[in-house]
């Protein structure tokens, strides 16, 4: 299956972060990152349905969720302001996330 996350600007305000299957377009999950989301990707995995959900946030904040078993995010942190923009290797192997404090951060996951 093939899995989205969104969030609307109300939501991202309030850090909330909601997960669909875009099969059924049913909502899978929804959680709670504790900050105002300034960006947000998905990553689904072909083997056995895996997925990675990363949000970013105002204050730098970088939070990683992988598989619906995974019920405390990973936390990272990349400057201390937004992030603007997250994108997975193919693999998900890497995440380079751009922020406003005209810094690329390369992660290993």
């Amino acid at each position: 299956p093939l899995y989205s996350s969104a969030a609307s600007d109300v939501y991202k305000r309030q850090g909330i972060v909601c997960s669909y299957d875009l099969a059924s377009h049913d909502l899978i999950d929804v959680w709670n990152v504790g900050a105002r989301v300034t960006s947000l990707a998905c990553l689904s995995l072909e083997e056995g349905g895996s997925f990675i959900v990363a949000a970013g946030t105002q204050d730098g904040n970088l939070i990683i969720r992988q598989d619906w078993e995974e019920i405390v995010p990973r936390h990272h942190e990349c400057g201390i302001k937004n992030i603007n923009d997250i994108k997975f290797s193919k693999n998900g192997a890497l995440i380079a996330v751009a922020s406003t404090d005209k810094n690329v951060y390369l992660l290993q996951f």
